[in-house]
């Protein structure tokens, strides 16, 4: 590139700089050879000067040779005037002499010979004129282009400060002492400089807190790194702020640093800005993690870890695979979809903890915008096993409830359909029954009524117990009369009594509860037991105890667990009716507030209902758990 150093005037100007070189071309050599403005004059009335003083009193004495003086005067003007101007001067010259010659007697030279003479000098003054036209032209030429050059740089230099002062962050120039060479505005902003004039008087290391910032980007500046440093300034009120620099060492011919070029950029709102979202990250009661596109963590905070059950230093670096089912690992299509479009989606799924168990998550993932090549995303993971757990209850409880209604329904229609025959029958053909036939309608109609009132009994036991509100009347209870009066409630049932021991088994319970408990387990028994039933009953240790045991298949140890939770059956028996699925449920929560408890087992071909109650003296009636 073409560089020019503009001086205030051409004429004065000390040197010419082409391509970034000198000149040969001093300026006052340039305006001799261009002989232009004062110069021109000059020489003109000096050449004339020397035709006066020289050329003519001495013309006689020089004689013929006079004419060499000529020649040198009109060639040197020619010279000056260059051209045509040059030849004309040239031939009037020779004339105007041969005329003050011939006058003076100095020579007599024909005017035909004069008139040649002045021709041929005129034509020769004419290339001379021409040459210096063309050496006047081609400086000019570079002057001209020197000049444009300069009017260029100047109005590209002003344009620069123009751009480099609207830039909104700090652009500098500083010696290795970091004194201020030149700065922009924003520099001085920074800085809280007034202007430019505070700024150019300014040394940048007063700005600097601590000296391992300054020796660090120095270090950085210097070794050709020249990577971006973080640190803190304090500016001339004295306020403290964060910077982010960039520097340059530009060195001299001897390889020694001359300046440093830089950028220094204000990131106080962002680091502001950092500080409060990891603090909001960190200090979250839900789990956040930063994570890659593929799924690998690279920042977790502590409630994910103890979410996750797991140290908070071994998430770090984890792919989300370690403790994602297999079958969840993948987002949908949709959820994808959104995501790429820099959209949050949210979706529920489960974390495996390392002891086995698992967590049911709601997780939040969005896109993190940051001016990085990497994606990264960020996870707000909240554990919802609880709010799953009662969801999953309330449909189990709704299903149950349906459940419950279907089967009390069921389980009423069926008595009340034969009391409801049975009646209807009795009253339209009373007289056409016999005696015999009429006792056996009557008994049909009381055993199905019984049906229904233990029925609606059950229902209304289990609603009074779960709000603490049933009522129970204790004293002595003989067990085996309790066994007999809920037997009558079963006709159809064979059952094998059997007494351990001599002593008659008394319990200090509530009769009407006990008898519902023996009639449930009874009942039970014989609807899903086997053919053979058998009740034994004793007393013993104080505690007088009894069990209905059948030869049945019995239940399986995982539903064993659930027989005595409301609404729960374990099996269905083929040509059982459905049963409500609360005899169980009612006789163990019986037992309990009486003192009591009521068990189950299966061995060597058995299924167990086994029923203690504390005798007389021995436990006082508890609460209901």
């Amino acid at each position: 590139m073409r560089t020019v150093k503009k001086p205030g005037n051409r004429a004065e100007s000390d040197a010419v700089e082409v391509d970034g070189k000198k000149g040969a071309i001093p300026a006052h050599l340039a305006s001799v050879l261009l002989l232009r403005g004062r110069t021109r004059l000059i020489l003109t009335a000096a050449l004339l000067a020397f035709y006066l003083l020289v050329g003519l009193p001495f013309q006689e004495w020089l004689g013929h040779h006079s004419n060499a003086v000529v020649i040198i005067v009109v060639f040197s003007l020619a010279w000056i005037w260059g051209r045509f101007p040059g030849g004309l001067i040239a031939i009037g010259g020779v004339l105007v002499n041969a005329y003050i010659a011939n006058r003076t007697g100095v020579d007599s030279s024909p005017a035909i010979s004069v008139a040649v003479d002045a021709v041929a000098i005129g034509g020769v003054a004419f290339l001379i004129g021409h040459v210096a036209g063309i050496l006047e032209g081609a400086l000019g030429a570079k002057e001209r282009t020197a000049q444009a050059y300069d009017e260029l740089e100047a109005v590209a230099r002003d344009r620069m400060l123009t751009i480099t002062d609207q830039v909104p962050i700090g652009l500098y120039r500083t010696t290795p002492d970091g004194k201020v060479i030149d700065g922009n505005e924003a520099l001085g902003k920074i800085l809280g400089l007034a202007d430019k004039a505070e700024l150019s008087e300014a040394s940048v290391w007063d700005y600097y807190i601590e000296d391992s910032d300054r020796t660090e980007a120095l270090r950085y500046s210097v070794d050709g790194s020249r990577a971006w440093t973080e640190f803190q300034l304090r500016k001339s009120d004295g306020s403290i702020i964060w910077v982010r620099d960039w520097a340059k060492a530009v060195l001299d011919e001897k390889g020694e640093t001359a300046y440093f070029d830089g950028v220094l950029e204000d990131i106080t709102e962002q680091r502001l800005a950092d500080e409060r979202f990891r603090a909001a990250f960190e200090d979250s009661p839900f789990g956040m993690t930063i994570s890659t596109a593929d799924g690998r963590i690279v920042r977790a905070n502590r409630a994910l870890a103890e979410l996750l059950g797991r140290p908070l230093d071994d998430l770090a670096g984890m792919h989300y695979s370690a403790f994602t089912f297999d079958d969840e690992l993948e987002l949908t299509p949709a959820a994808l979809e959104k995501v790429a479009n820099g959209e949050s989606v949210r979706y529920e799924k489960r974390f495996i903890r390392p002891d086995g168990s698992f967590i049911w998550a709601l997780v939040s993932l969005a896109p993190v915008r940051v001016a990085s090549d990497l994606p990264l995303f960020i996870s707000q993971v909240m554990d919802i096993t609880e709010r799953r757990r009662a969801s999953q209850a309330l449909e189990e409880l709704v299903r149950s409830k349906d459940e419950l209604i279907a089967s009390v329904s069921h389980e009423l229609r069926t008595p009340l359909t034969v009391v409801h025959g049975l009646a209807q029958e009795l009253n339209s053909n009373w007289v056409s029954f016999t005696v015999p036939e009429q006792k056996e309608f009557i008994g049909m109609i009381s055993h199905q009524s019984a049906e229904v009132a233990h029925i609606v009994e059950d229902l209304l036991v289990a609603a009074r117990a779960d709000i603490g509100k049933l009522p129970i009347s204790v004293g002595s209870v003989d067990l085996r009369s309790e066994v007999y009066s809920a037997l009558a409630s079963v006709p159809d049932l064979d059952v094998e009594l059997e007494q351990v021991g001599s002593t008659t088994p008394v319990a200090f319970a509530d009769p009407s509860r006990v008898r519902q408990i023996i009639r449930n387990l009874l009942a039970n028994a014989h609807r899903y037991g086997g053919s053979q039933v058998r009740v034994r009953y004793a007393s013993e240790n104080g505690r007088a105890w009894l069990e209905v045991c059948d030869d049945g298949d019995g239940v399986s140890g995982t539903d064993a667990a659930k027989i005595f939770e409301p609404y729960e059956r374990a099996h269905n028996a083929v040509g059982q009716p459905m049963s409500v699925g609360l005899g169980l449920t009612v006789s163990l929560k019986l037992a309990r507030l009486m003192g009591g408890s009521l068990s189950y087992s299966h061995s060597d071909g058995w299924s167990v209902f086994r029923l203690e109650l504390p005798e007389p003296g021995a436990v006082h009636v508890g609460p209901a758990r």
